[in-house]
């Protein structure tokens, strides 16, 4: 199996009633068609629907009659720089299973939707009916997103109980409500200083949505790997030269914010961490996460920033977690340690010899390397498995209980909407600030954004922020006095 496509195809076969190989025929013969209105927020809102689909093994058609020669253009190369193999058709002919009118109306549409201000309006069928209030690149990045979720429910044979089919989603990430239109513009450029930690599926994201605000400021990425074909159908930046030479992500997230004034480290939170305490690096006192495990976010807490936002995902899920220093729930509240036996990567690397970083990896394929150093009898074991992904190990061992390691399913648009949650909490601080009380957001992006939980959740009084409180302090002075 393309390994570009596992993630997604591991993710739907969870929530369909079919099987990866047949999941795969089915996405290949999916043809989806996007039709797009006059103006920049509708080109730009479909210029990243396109980013997203092309992600997926599915047929994309571009309905070109609004369109300039330059913004066929544009969308074409989107495409093709990704997929080469596939492109995007222009044209409608009539074939297509699915039609996407973004920012326009179509009588023959199966979904519409529109970008408004920070958030969007998604319909089924042709009638947007709301006020068009003109865009920002968040809500543009937030209605491709909603958008690429109501396609993927059409096209991947998902259970009924498992996805909520809306006739109209309006969503802003900014107030967490479904009125967009009420949500203030920006006044100026959006200014920061912060570290994001983490450039994987909900980081790319955030890089992506910072470049489409225009930021600026200075911005810290942390990432201690480089991007792979396997992170090609997940992650929102990226392209298949990338997928090929395999930069660093920090890199790759650097040349995504023209922008910004970069600083990149290769490497964990927690060895930024000590970067900083040897003053090799600088302290942000706002800090974002991206980040795909419960001990990584417990790591990236020990920065102790003034502030810190988390976007988080779990199969359909997307959550955000929002971290002001000793008034709200810290990570480690959030994700408390709970260590009573060994991590599922823990115990498959155990049982084939390999290390706990390779095995961590389940999306990338097993190669010749990875079994240098085990002895004969593992080595019989796993030779039969070479070129396959490392996520089948467990069953191959004879671990069927586990996981797959840390293998994790996934499709772009989760991601997507959790990073929306996340600058769109960097925005409500510029223009409302101190009007959101809930910290801990989170809702299946398969139903929709509308049962939304929104909660406010405080320290717990035997955390690690509150029982070491002072020695905190003292540590949060100290780096930002360095």
């Amino acid at each position: 199996m393309d390994v570009r496509h596992s993630r997604a195809l591991r993710l739907a076969e969870g929530i369909s009633a079919e099987s990866e190989e047949t999941l795969l025929g089915r996405l290949e013969r999916s043809r989806v068609a996007i039709a797009v209105g006059k103006g920049e927020d509708s080109v730009l809102t479909a210029e990243v629907l396109v980013d997203t689909l092309r992600r997926l093994p599915i047929q994309l058609v571009l309905e070109s009659d609004s369109l300039e020669a330059d913004e066929i253009g544009r969308i074409s190369e989107i495409a093709a720089r990704i997929d080469p193999g596939r492109g995007i058709r222009i044209g409608c002919n009539g074939d297509e299973d699915v039609l996407v009118a973004v920012g326009c109306e179509r009588r023959d549409a199966t979904i519409a939707g529109m970008p408004v201000r920070h958030g969007a309006l998604v319909v089924s069928g042709r009638s947007l009916g709301g006020p068009d209030v003109g865009a920002s690149g968040l809500g543009a990045f937030t209605c491709a997103a909603l958008l690429a979720g109501e396609v993927f429910k059409r096209i991947a044979s998902v259970r009924p109980e498992r996805a909520s089919y809306n006739d109209r989603i309006a969503w802003c990430p900014v107030r967490l409500d479904e009125k967009p239109w009420d949500s203030p513009e920006l006044d100026g450029p959006l200014c920061l200083d912060l570290a994001l930690v983490g450039q994987g599926a909900i980081g790319t994201a955030i890089t992506r949505i910072l470049s489409l605000l225009g930021a600026e400021g200075r911005v810290q990425l942390i990432d201690p790997e480089r991007f792979g074909p396997e992170n090609l159908g997940t992650y929102s930046l990226g392209v298949a030269a990338d997928a090929e030479n395999e930069p660093w992500k920090v890199d790759l997230g650097a040349a995504a914010l023209p922008g910004m004034s970069v600083a990149t480290h290769v490497g964990t939170a927690a060895s930024f961490i000590e970067a900083v305490d040897r003053g090799e690096g600088i302290w942000p006192a706002l800090a974002l996460t991206g980040l795909d495990s419960p001990g990584a976010r417990r790591e990236a807490q020990r920065l102790w920033p003034d502030r810190l936002i988390d976007g988080a995902t779990g199969d359909t899920m997307c959550g955000l977690h929002d971290v002001v220093f000793s008034e709200t729930a810290c990570l480690m509240c959030l994700f408390p340690e709970r260590r009573e036996g060994p991590t599922a990567a823990e115990r498959l690397a155990e049982a084939t010899g390999l290390p706990v970083e390779v095995v961590s990896r389940g999306d990338r394929p097993l190669l010749e390397a990875h079994l240098a150093s085990l002895d004969a009898k593992q080595r019989h074991v796993l030779q039969p498995l070479l070129g396959q992904p490392i996520c089948g190990l467990a069953e191959a061992v004879g671990l069927t209980d586990l996981a797959a390691g840390h293998y994790r399913p996934s499709v772009p648009f989760v991601s997507q909407q959790a990073a929306c949650m996340v600058v769109g909490r960097l925005v409500a601080g510029m223009i409302e600030p101190g009007q959101l009380a809930a910290n801990f957001v989170q809702y299946d992006a398969l139903i929709g954004p509308w049962a939304a939980t929104r909660e406010s959740r405080k320290p717990l009084p035997d955390c690690y922020c509150q029982v070491r409180g002072e020695l905190l302090e003292s540590v949060r002075k100290l780096r930002r006095t360095q």
